[in-house]
């Protein structure tokens, strides 16, 4: 790939769903994450009422609009070295 073609501003896509203690862990670190890293777009994948509960609850600072369900903008999930990636479509 064309270092040219690499977007300047990352896409990570968090499975919320995903953790011992999910929902809340994981939207609190993406909230956190892209609150603190604001060039990078970081996306939700989930089940979107709990998703925006756990927000709300907690009184963070994330943008709905990037809030998805398991399939919608989701190319692929692969396992590198024990971390999931998420593939989204453009």
């Amino acid at each position: 790939m064309e270092l040219s073609r690499i977007s300047s501003n990352p896409k990570i896509a968090v499975d919320a769903m995903g953790g011992d203690f999910a929902p809340t862990n994981e939207v609190i670190g993406a909230a956190q994450a892209s609150n603190e890293n604001p060039d990078i777009e970081v996306y939700l994948v989930g089940r979107r009422e709990e998703i925006i509960n756990v927000i709300n609850q907690n009184k963070l600072k994330f943008d709905f609009n990037n809030i998805s369900l398991p399939g919608k903008n989701i190319l692929s999930f692969q396992v590198f070295n024990k971390i999931q990636i998420c593939f989204l479509k453009q």
